[in-house]
């Protein structure tokens, strides 16, 4: 079986997969390996537990569907599917590469000239527009959008 963790202790120690993975989520983790199980039983009666990704590869639309049902367990099912193909796909280090130089990249914080912020917020004030020559305007003198 391939190793799945990199071989570099130093690097190994930066992946704290039972402090920051487990605590964190652990009932979450426990209804997708829930879900996981009910899947196979559907998909794959009477085989052992595998993830058989012939059935279906669609999980960023399938994961949206989800989302878009309050389906909480089955989009973190898609969500973790579609992260482990793309950490296949570019490999592991790789993609902790690029977390690594999204924490390294300080954050700037633009600079707000005061008054400047005050003439963008006069522009973003919402003022009551006449009414028109038929006397049905979208708001009336008080503001007012009931017509």
């Amino acid at each position: 079986m391939k190793k799945t963790l990199p071989e570099n202790a130093q690097t190994r120690k930066t992946i704290p997969v039972y402090s920051g993975l487990i605590v964190y989520f652990r009932e979450a983790l426990a209804l997708v390996a829930h879900l996981s199980y009910k899947g196979n039983e559907q998909h794959n009666p009477g085989k052992p537990l595998h993830w058989d990704r012939s059935k279906s590869a669609d999980e960023l639309d399938a994961l949206l569907r989800h989302v878009l049902d309050d389906d909480w367990v089955h989009v973190a099912w898609r969500a973790l599917a579609n992260l482990q193909k793309q950490t296949e796909k570019k490999g592991l280090e790789r993609m902790m590469q690029e977390i690594d130089q999204q924490f390294a990249q300080p954050q700037e914080i633009p600079h707000l000239d005061p008054n400047e912020l005050e003439k963008a917020l006069a522009r973003l004030t919402i003022r009551p527009k006449e009414k028109t020559h038929y006397g049905v305007g979208e708001g009336d003198e008080n503001g007012s959008w009931n017509h």
